[in-house]
């Protein structure tokens, strides 16, 4: 199992953390943001919650370096 959240505000941060807590399986929380701070908030309430992996990344309307990095995560997973 695979849990893999996107966390794009605080809501869905706390969202994330809750249902870390509950199914207790791999996690990945994708945190972007046009914001860098938003980015480093989030990441850091994802962290300090969890031992979810984190892909961080400023990103709003291109979606391309969320994608290269998480396509890079699955590889890892892969292995």
């Amino acid at each position: 199992d695979l849990l893999v959240g996107c966390v794009h505000k605080d809501a869905a941060a706390t969202f994330f953390i809750t249902y870390y807590h509950i199914l207790k399986c791999k996690a990945l929380a994708l945190v972007f943001s046009r914001d860098a701070e938003e980015v480093a908030e989030f990441a850091d309430m994802v962290e300090s919650s969890t031992d979810a992996d984190i892909i961080a990344v400023r990103a709003f309307h291109n979606p391309n370096p969320s994608k290269v990095r998480f396509d890079k995560y699955l590889k890892t997973l892969e292995e």
